[in-house]
């Protein structure tokens, strides 16, 4: 598991993460723990280093949650729907969806969006 913290930490960190990122597969549940970690290092001005060694591996699995990785955390927490190729951002108050769709081709919702 803690390897792939790492691995984790090492993509989000990269300048090209959002390009990086469109063929990985990112565990939430790792994003939501950093996310609070962000907040503690905005807090105290810090920064979290990883490292990992194994006793036959010269060189140690090292990743350190900088200012690149703590943007890219705070993005993939914002909420976004995406609708038709379009990406809309916001919070969703009501899901206002009454209509029953027995078409399985016709999938979605309707809902109200915060401003």
């Amino acid at each position: 598991m803690i390897q792939s913290v790492i691995e984790t930490i090492g993509l989000l960190d990269t300048e090209e993460f959002p390009e990086a990122t469109a063929d990985q597969q990112i565990d939430r549940r790792i994003i939501r723990r950093l996310s609070r970690i962000a907040r503690i290092q905005r807090h105290d001005r810090t920064q979290m280093r990883l490292s990992i060694a194994r006793p036959n591996q010269q060189k140690p699995i090292t990743a350190i949650f900088g200012p690149n990785a703590v943007a890219a955390v705070r993005s993939l927490q914002a909420p976004t729907f995406r609708v038709e190729g379009t990406v809309l951002y916001g919070k969703l108050i009501e899901l206002i969806d009454k209509i029953k769709v027995d078409d399985e081709e016709e999938k979605g919702f309707w809902g109200e969006r915060t401003h």
